[in-house]
């Protein structure tokens, strides 16, 4: 026994008790972090290391916080520090999620400002797609006749609205434009390029409306919504800006087929 008449503890069960009362309290105050919602978690990768980045909460933050408080007091940041990592020039540089948040609207915006024959242009695609595997001159024929029969149809659509010819000239009309691609099905597969157009034609939707929301969505919305089109962010620690964006293929085939081609970045 020790001159002064008291026992020592044993520091190893002292520190188990210290870390079992601590995580009591954080249990009780209901501060999970895990479950807070953040939009590019496990997405946004550093460019200059190729490293996903993890996310940073800030030592005042609180989950149950308002929305423009989260965003002030959580981030992102390179886990190039943590893995002693020099060659790296960001530096672990904390990025707020606001600003990611604002950017990533941004790009939205730009990539859904889609032409006003966005659907023309996305059906012409899929038809020179399926139409690819005959020879050069069948092709050409085939399309032109496609597409001068889908137009005729789009202009007896409009003369019946505007009142020009009445009900019967217009079945009439349109059951014998049907007719004529009826035959043209069967080679190019016509009725699984309506499908597809119909298909791309909602995630156009999904993508217009996303765009339309994102800056009054809520944290999870945001959240669920990247998971959904998102594959990578790539963000530059240094400049503070997105430099691209891979999206899942679905979406990625709307922005290639209404922009003429290019793949979006």
């Amino acid at each position: 026994m020790p001159a002064h008449g008291l026992l020592l503890a044993n520091p190893f069960e002292d520190w188990f008790r210290i870390q079992e009362v601590a995580q009591e309290k954080f249990r009780r105050s209901g501060n999970r972090r895990s479950e807070i919602p953040m939009e590019f978690k496990k997405r946004l990768v550093c460019t200059h290391c190729q490293r996903v980045m993890a996310v940073y909460y800030g030592n005042r933050f609180r989950d149950r916080a308002e929305e423009k408080r989260r965003q002030a007091q959580t981030g992102y940041r390179c886990r190039c520090r943590e893995l002693n990592d020099d060659l790296c020039p960001c530096r672990s540089r904390i990025l707020p999620s606001w600003k990611i948040i604002a950017q990533f609207g941004e790009w939205l915006e730009q990539h859904t400002r889609l032409p006003d024959d966005w659907q023309a242009k996305l059906r012409s695609r899929l038809l020179e797609q399926a139409a690819s595997a005959l020879s050069g001159s069948e092709q050409a024929d085939i399309l032109g006749v496609v597409r001068r029969r889908q137009a005729e149809l789009e202009r007896i659509k409009d003369m019946y609205q505007l009142g020009d010819i009445d009900r019967a000239e217009y079945l009439a009309r349109m059951r014998e434009v049907q007719a004529a691609l009826s035959g043209l099905r069967q080679r190019i597969q016509l009725g699984s390029i309506d499908a597809r157009v119909d298909e791309l034609s909602r995630a156009v939707m999904e993508l217009i409306n996303l765009a339309s929301d994102w800056r009054d969505a809520s944290a999870l919305e945001r959240a669920e919504a990247t998971q959904a089109l998102v594959e990578t962010v790539f963000y530059d620690p240094l400049e503070q800006r997105i430099v691209g964006v891979s999206i899942r293929q679905k979406y990625r085939d709307v922005l290639v087929s209404t922009s003429g081609g290019g793949t979006p970045e």
